[in-house]
């Protein structure tokens, strides 16, 4: 068989408009790609809003491309330059928005 291509990475992007995760592995769901710790980690499953609730991006916030996020167990991990990591539960049952200036 003719190989055609081959998949040399591939990113997972949690939050709209944020970097993505870069992956060894994923896992495919009914919703696209998931994170192989977390199958509740999908592609562009969140996003950053403002204090109206209106859909922030990088090209408003250029700032927002120095977020890093990462998977640990239960939670998403925010980080950026210095300041604590932020600590986001991936179930969230409420729904609720979590403030969180940067």
């Amino acid at each position: 068989m003719k190989e055609l291509a081959t998949l040399s990475e591939i990113y997972l992007y949690p939050v709209k408009s944020l970097p993505g995760i870069k992956l060894e592995k994923a896992l495919t769901t009914k919703f696209g790609l998931a994170h192989p710790e977390n199958s509740l980690v999908v592609d562009r499953k969140w996003m950053i809003v403002d204090t109206n609730g209106s859909f922030r991006t990088q090209r408003q916030i250029p700032k927002m491309a120095l977020i890093k996020i990462s998977v640990q167990e239960d939670f998403l991990i925010f980080s950026v330059p210095q300041k604590n990591p932020l600590k986001v539960p991936i179930e969230n049952p409420n729904k609720n928005k979590i403030n969180y200036r940067f």
